[in-house]
């Protein structure tokens, strides 16, 4: 709840702040290269970009976020994609895909709803399907809730995950990991794929 009501409030400003894909472009491209067909859900996609980049590639992307106020903004600014209001925590699609991306996501959620994320994402996803996860992975490990950055009015629910923790919690919900990189580092967080 803590982390919907604070995108909704600051969903014009994250918007314009974090509205550069470019950085993790190489990574997008390697996980849609290793696409054996051409569906992908694009989870908590935001403002947009990513689902209206793989649009644009030819796949057939739904992007799907919980803030009502983002997907107004990736609609209006990516009219040719196609997007969902939708919690992943409650979401279930019928039909496999194959593959899901999800950028900024995992680590707003609680130790028990990521197991479960992840199972679902297993079942999601056809056999021989891909998942590709960009986020931020801080030195330090931990749920915490911080000030919005942003807006300081506001304040936000993280569960930060080493890359060790991320691996291992693939690995008991089924997944084979073929590659983690790092996109890039600085003094508090580094960025993987």
């Amino acid at each position: 709840k803590i982390v919907k009501e604070d995108y909704n409030a600051i969903a014009d400003t994250y918007a314009k702040c974090y509205s550069e894909i470019d950085y993790c472009k190489t990574y997008i491209d390697e996980f849609i290269a290793n696409l054996s067909g051409k569906k992908v859900l694009d989870i908590g996609c935001g403002a947009g970009q990513i689902t209206d980049y793989l649009t644009q590639k030819g796949f057939e992307v739904i992007g799907l976020d919980f803030s009502h106020k983002l997907l107004k903004i990736a609609k209006r600014n990516f009219p040719n994609s196609r997007f969902i209001l939708a919690d992943i925590c409650e979401y279930e699609h019928n039909e496999q895909v194959d593959g899901i991306i999800t950028k900024d996501v995992l680590f707003h959620l609680s130790n028990e709803n990521l197991v479960s994320v992840l199972q679902k994402f297993r079942r999601m996803i056809k056999p021989n399907g891909n998942l590709c996860i960009i986020m931020d992975m801080p030195k330090e490990a931990g749920e915490q809730i911080f000030v919005e950055e942003l807006d300081e009015k506001y304040q936000i629910y993280y569960n930060y995950l080493t890359p060790e923790k991320l691996r291992d919690l693939l690995e008991k919900t089924g997944f084979n990991i073929e590659n983690m990189q790092l996109v890039k580092d600085n003094d508090n967080a580094s960025s993987y794929a």
